[in-house]
């Protein structure tokens, strides 16, 4: 082989010389030929589509050369003097983190408006209105919360079929109208599932969706992509408050369920991780070695920001620190999927010596609320949620006083999720935070526990990883709730509340399933025992334990 040449990327790229042989790696946009039109009228980049890079092969000499030229008044003209990078000299790290910079300032923008999506307007809109005055932002709340109630109370069964007088509403008293509407729990949210969607064919997606249930309570829902661009754009907002500009690397310590079945990537997932720039270290596999080789894959990746669960970082830690391994440093690090107790954090930020910041929120809701820069108090966001604290008489609770989070989604209107009881214990905060955002602050989450277990070759399994697949991954709709409690480090004991106990028997396999994927994180020789039970009972301090461990203290 004389010459490789790639194209297909939206900007000319550098070559390379290798065993004497040319390698260029991309031409530009200028091949679209016909299609450089359309191009310059859209937001592809116009001074990118207009270039060109020519590679000529003289068959007769075996030579190469290149030449640059771009498109200009209906004409193509060659650009003298133009040197194109050799970096044939340059180490594959220093030029992967060149590129990366590349992809941040050019082409990453393009590809958040693919198929349509409306995530960057909504952020530009987040990022402008999030100075706005706090009364100000209350008002566009009320906006919200009024007109998502009025198309419930329209379009949605469940909400038609509650008799509730939707005209005596209004704006202005929205807060105190909302209050007659009845509470959406778990419970209901299963029962009445059918009647609380509407299939909008004006909306391009809408998909289903569940979760496993922080409460050990699986649930399903459905979105669409008005709902999910709003949830992407708020992502964007929060990373941002932490430090990470759009496009920039980080590393995700998250969910892989492919690689715990041991599927490859798929190409769209392969290429949402490039479009976000991200590392995907699976949380669900830490071992001793997978978490040598993650401390590896952050010293060599050098990420902006690291997303992960709160436990998984916070064992990540431990692991470093008690074999005194080094780590590269962050700029931060984001946690979430458990509450951030202080000695996790204490102990995070010792170890990656970077800030640490703590993102709520729940998959039937999305993001709630995230510390800002100051790192004193999270900032809810009211132009995504209209968020209620309310103690045990269903009043509402005073700043500093705790209570249960009712959620009112304001952006899905294919299953619109109204005054719903997620189960989670909070408490509002009446100070205002010195960074000037026009956000109300939440001062305390709790509620979610969690044990961590360990396995005979001392693995650790996070509590998450039961919560996924039993409540996410393997649940048709038969669990109402279930708990995972391990007894030994090869005994585990799976308490389950069916909707009609009949159902174990009737559904087997899907049950067998639930043991298979135990013994895949817990070894083959762990006994498995399924106990159907009618109820399963919260702690003294009414926080319900999904997962116990009588073995990892």
């Amino acid at each position: 082989m004389d010459l490789i040449v790639g194209y297909h990327s939206h900007i000319i790229q550098a070559y390379e010389e290798y065993k004497g042989k040319k390698i260029y790696y991309g031409l530009g946009n200028y091949y679209f030929g016909n299609r450089r039109n359309t191009f310059n009228k859209n937001n592809i980049g116009q001074r990118f589509s207009k270039y060109g890079l020519g590679v000529l092969h003289n068959n007769t000499r075996n030579s190469v050369k290149h030449i640059y030229f771009k498109y200009e008044n209906d004409r193509t003209k060659i650009v003298k003097d133009y040197k194109l990078e050799n970096i044939s000299a340059i180490s594959l790290t220093e030029y992967s983190n060149n590129y990366k910079k590349l992809r941040t300032t050019h082409s990453k923008p393009i590809l958040y408006k693919w198929r349509g999506s409306k995530q960057l307007e909504y952020y530009n809109y987040l990022k402008k209105n999030q100075w706005n005055s706090l009364e100000k932002n209350i008002r566009r709340q009320k906006k919200l919360l009024y007109k998502i109630l009025k198309h419930s109370f329209k379009n949605i069964p469940y909400y038609r079929d509650l008799n509730i007088d939707f005209d005596s509403f209004k704006e202005d008293t929205i807060f105190e109208d909302i209050k007659s509407v009845p509470f959406l729990t778990k419970k209901e949210l299963r029962e009445e599932y059918d009647n609380l969607y509407i299939i909008n064919p004006k909306l391009k997606r809408i998909y289903p969706n569940a979760s496993g249930g922080s409460t050990g309570e699986p649930t399903r829902f459905m979105q669409d992509n008005y709902y999910s661009d709003w949830s992407a754009s708020t992502k964007i907002l929060y990373n941002e408050w932490a430090g990470r500009k759009l496009g920039e690397s980080q590393i995700k310590l998250w969910v892989s369920e492919r690689d715990i079945l041991g599927q490859s990537e798929s190409i769209a997932h392969v290429l949402a991780n490039w479009v976000w720039n991200l590392k995907l270290l699976n949380s669900f596999r830490m071992t001793q070695e997978n978490m040598k080789k993650y401390i590896e894959e952050i010293n060599l990746y050098k990420p902006k920001m690291i997303l992960a669960y709160v436990q998984s970082i916070y064992e990540l830690g431990k692991f470093v620190k008690e074999n005194n391994l080094k780590v590269y440093s962050p700029n931060s690090i984001m946690t979430s999927a458990g509450v951030l107790y202080p000695k996790y954090k204490e102990l995070i930020e010792d170890i990656f010596h970077c800030p640490v910041f703590n993102r709520y929120g729940s998959r039937e809701v999305g993001d709630i609320a995230c510390d800002c820069e100051k790192l004193e108090e999270l900032h809810l966001n009211v132009f995504n949620h209209y968020i209620e604290i309310i103690n045990k008489n269903r009043k509402n609770c005073e700043p500093g006083k705790m209570g249960e989070v009712v959620v009112t989604t304001l952006r899905n209107y294919t299953m619109p999720l109204i005054r719903f009881k997620i189960e989670d214990m909070a408490m509002f905060s009446d100070k205002i935070c010195p960074c000037g955002r026009g956000f109300p602050l939440m001062k305390k989450v709790s509620g979610r526990i969690m044990d961590v277990f360990k396995t005979k070759e001392d693995k650790i399994v996070l509590g998450e990883y039961f919560i996924h697949f039993i409540g996410v991954v393997l649940n048709k709709g038969i669990i109402n709730k279930f708990q995972v409690i391990q007894e030994k480090e090869d005994y585990i004991i799976v308490k389950l509340v069916l909707d009609k106990k009949e159902s174990f028997i009737k559904n087997k396999k899907d049950f067998d399933g639930i043991t298979d994927k135990i013994k895949l994180v817990m070894g083959n020789a762990t006994k498995v025992e399924h106990k159907l039970v009618d109820e399963i009972l919260p702690t003294k301090s009414g926080k319900y334990r999904y997962t116990i461990s009588n073995v990892y203290h």
